[in-house]
């Protein structure tokens, strides 16, 4: 099974991985190669740190469903990686993705009949009050902030006209009645 979430800067998406991991039996995150450096806050196995000439390497051997290359460095997912999460029966796979990615995901796990193993989370903070002071709290300048709540309405706005069917979450309040929400929808 694969759980993708998606949302906004600050809904919480990486926290909300790192909770599920944390609480669930064999949940991983997929591993996507990237040239950047690691980060203290990044999830255990979220990313192989690649340099740009071996990420090169596999993009011209055409490994990847998809690539993104934003602010200089790349980021992607490869196929065989997806190949072995959906024939996996015995882990719970998870995936941060943005909302133009998704029907790549579908078309791929389609054709391996095995579009109902994904199931996709829309990760929103309903109150922007939350939201700004989630922002100011990890050290955003409050102009920054007000532009990135605005960047975050365009962004919903983008999910909304994608097609993908999200479950829709809600991560205004605490993080472990966003968790169970998200545990009862993929347990059923």
């Amino acid at each position: 099974m694969i759980i993708t979430l998606t949302g906004p800067s600050g809904s919480g998406k990486t926290t909300i991985a790192k909770a599920l991991i944390a609480r669930g039996h064999n949940v991983r995150m997929l591993t996507s190669p990237t040239t950047r450096a690691p980060r203290a806050t990044d999830i255990k196995n979220e990313y192989e740190y690649v340099s740009e000439a071996a990420f090169h390497r596999l993009l011209g051997q055409d490994a990847f469903l998809w690539t993104a290359e934003i602010t200089g460095v790349w980021h992607g997912t490869t196929e065989l990686s997806l190949h072995r999460a959906l024939t996996d029966d015995n882990t719970t796979w998870i995936m941060i993705l943005v909302p133009d990615v998704l029907p790549k995901l579908y078309a791929f796990a389609e054709g391996m009949g095995k579009r109902d193993t994904i199931t996709s989370f829309f990760i929103h903070v309903a109150d922007e009050a939350v939201l700004r002071a989630r922002m100011l709290e990890r050290g955003d300048a409050p102009e920054k902030a007000d532009a990135r709540i605005k960047a975050c309405r365009d962004y919903e706005q983008e999910a909304n006209e994608s097609g993908v069917d999200y479950i829709r979450v809600d991560n205004s309040g605490e993080l472990t009645a966003t968790v169970e929400t998200i545990l009862k929808r993929i347990d059923g």
